[in-house]
C-alpha cells in the first residue's frame, strides 16, 4: 500500500488536517506527522528568526526535511510515498523532495512556500520532474508575492506541475482545496498521479 504523509503548518499538531485525511481515496496508508519544535503546546517544523526576510534558507528547512526522510526510511522502506503539506509543512515536504527526489513520488503544496536558495537534489529533481500539486488562495495574506513568484519559477522546471488558484480563499484549507487534493490522489492510487 502506498503511504501518504500529512504535514501540518506552523503552530500546528499532527491532527490538524482531519479533513484532508478523510478525503484520501482508498489505496493509501495515511500518516499525519508532527513537527519537532515546540511552540507552547503547538509545534513548528523549522525556526526562522526574522520572518520579514525573503524566506528561509535551505539550511533552515533541511533538518525538518531530514526528519521526514528518516521516518520514510524507518517506517515505509521500499513503499511509494507522497506528501501533502500545508504552509510550513508544505515547505518541509518540498525540501524533502529536493533532498531525495528519487524517494518521494509527489508533493501536494497547500498554501505553501519554499526555501530561497539551492538544494543538493535540485538538478536530479529537474530530470525526474515528479508530480506536484500546488493549490493556493488568491486572498492568502500569509504567503507573500515573492513566495508565489519563487514557486512559480521553480516548480515548472522541477516538477510535472498542476496549479490551482482558488478565488476568495485565504491562508486556510477549505473544502475546495481538499477537493483538489482528493481529485489529484484519485487519478492513480498508489502510483504517481498524472498532471492535468
Amino acid at each position: 500500500m502506498a503511504v501518504l504523509l500529512i504535514l501540518h503548518g506552523r503552530y500546528g499538531v499532527a491532527g490538524d488536517l482531519p479533513q484532508v485525511a478523510e478525503a484520501v481515496p482508498p489505496g493509501w496508508r495515511v500518516e499525519a506527522l508532527q513537527a519537532p519544535l515546540p511552540l507552547g503546546d503547538r509545534f513548528e517544523w523549522f525556526h526562522v528568526e526574522d520572518w520579514s526576510k525573503p524566506g528561509p534558507l535551505s539550511a533552515d528547512v533541511a533538518p525538518a526535511a531530514d526528519l521526514v526522510l528518516d521516518w520514510i526510511e524507518r517506517e515505509a522502506p521500499g513503499e511509494r510515498v507522497g506528501i501533502v503539506g500545508y504552509s510550513q509543512g508544505a515547505a518541509t515536504g518540498l525540501q524533502a523532495l529536493r533532498r531525495a527526489p528519487e524517494r518521494i513520488a509527489f508533493v501536494v503544496v497547500l498554501a505553501g512556500f519554499m526555501s530561497i536558495d539551492a538544494e543538493a537534489g535540485d538538478a536530479e529533481l529537474g530530470r525526474l520532474r515528479p508530480p506536484v500539486l500546488w493549490v493556493r488562495g488568491d486572498q492568502d495574506d500569509a504567503i507573500t508575492e515573492a513566495d508565489v513568484q519563487r514557486l512559480a519559477a521553480f516548480l515548472p522546471a522541477h516538477s510535472t506541475l498542476t496549479e490551482r488558484v482558488l478565488p476568495g480563499v485565504g491562508h486556510e484549507v477549505p473544502a475546495s482545496m481538499v477537493a483538489e487534493v482528493a481529485a489529484f490522489l484519485s487519478r492513480s492510487p498508489g502510483e504517481q498521479p498524472a498532471a492535468s
